[in-house]
């Protein structure tokens, strides 16, 4: 069961069955944040390293996102981002095949990117967790009120578990990334925020 939103402390994190939720406001939650996202990639996602920089997990935009994350004790096992745009470019921008282009209106939307929970806490529901607190967050904080990601098939299915949709059947294969292809998603943070309430607060985990 979540803690109940009205409860919710996202200063001093969010407590759920031992593993707290918060938002990365030091270095050194930052640094914790690289370095889970670091054994991640050296294991599935080498593509994503740059071992030029002091922390290889991180790149240019984890300096103009927020970064949200889930933590067991000191271990991080999770965590997230959502990045506007930012110097003329998505995220994802520079990823995307020559002939593949969108459009979101930055004032209103943010991209939901480097997501993920570590194997041994998966299949407990914290992906819709995660981003029922980002959500809250999000609106609470900022302005912006939709969001868009590019993700492989299986997390399609898990953000439109979550309240996304799927914007077109066509398959993109992403520069510099893993042969498979990709889709793009995008939603309405506060539908989101809805969905996973009826479906996880007042009802039944549909994880």
């Amino acid at each position: 069961m979540f803690v109940d939103k009205e409860k919710a402390s996202f200063s001093k994190g969010v407590n759920y069955g031992g593993l707290n939720f918060g938002i990365a406001n030091s270095e050194q939650e930052r640094i914790r944040i690289f370095n889970s996202r670091l054994d991640l990639c050296e294991a599935q996602f080498p593509y994503l390293l740059n071992y030029e920089n002091v922390y290889p997990a991180m790149d240019e935009f984890d300096d103009c996102s927020i970064l949200f994350y889930l933590a067991s004790g000191e271990q991080v096992i999770g965590s997230c981002r959502v990045t506007p745009f930012s110097n003329n470019s998505w995220e994802i921008s520079k990823h995307l095949p020559d002939d593949f282009y969108f459009h979101f209106d930055a004032s209103t939307y943010v991209q939901v990117n480097r997501v993920y929970v570590h194997k041994d806490f998966r299949n407990m529901g914290l992906h819709a967790f995660m981003f029922y607190h980002l959500s809250v967050w999000v609106m609470a904080h900022t302005g912006f009120s939709r969001f868009f990601a590019i993700c492989n098939s299986r997390h399609v299915k898990l953000y439109c578990k979550l309240g996304a949709e799927l914007v077109s059947a066509q398959e993109i294969y992403l520069k510099h990334r893993r042969i498979e292809p990709y889709y793009l998603i995008e939603g309405d943070i506060e539908k989101a925020k809805l969905t996973i309430e009826n479906k996880y607060l007042y009802g039944t985990n549909a994880d």
